[in-house]
C-alpha cells in the first residue's frame, strides 16, 4: 500500500503539477487574448460606422455635383 502511495505521489509531483502549471498559464493567455478580441471587435464597429458616415458624406457631395 505505501509503494502505491508513494508512485501516486510522485506521479503528482512528476507529471501533474507541471501539467497544471501550463493549464494555469495557457487559461491566463487565452483570458488576455479574449480581452484583446474584444478591444479589436469594439473598434472595428466604430471604424464600419465611420466608413458608413464618410459614404453618406461623399454621396451626399457627388449628388451636389
Amino acid at each position: 500500500c505505501t509503494i502505491i502511495a508513494l508512485a501516486c505521489s510522485g506521479l503528482r509531483l512528476i507529471v501533474i503539477a507541471p501539467l497544471q502549471r501550463s493549464i494555469d498559464r495557457l487559461e491566463v493567455t487565452i483570458s488576455k487574448m479574449d480581452e484583446k478580441i474584444d478591444g479589436q471587435t469594439e473598434r472595428i464597429a466604430r471604424v464600419e460606422e465611420s466608413a458608413k458616415s464618410a459614404h453618406k458624406r461623399i454621396d451626399g457631395l457627388e449628388n451636389k455635383l
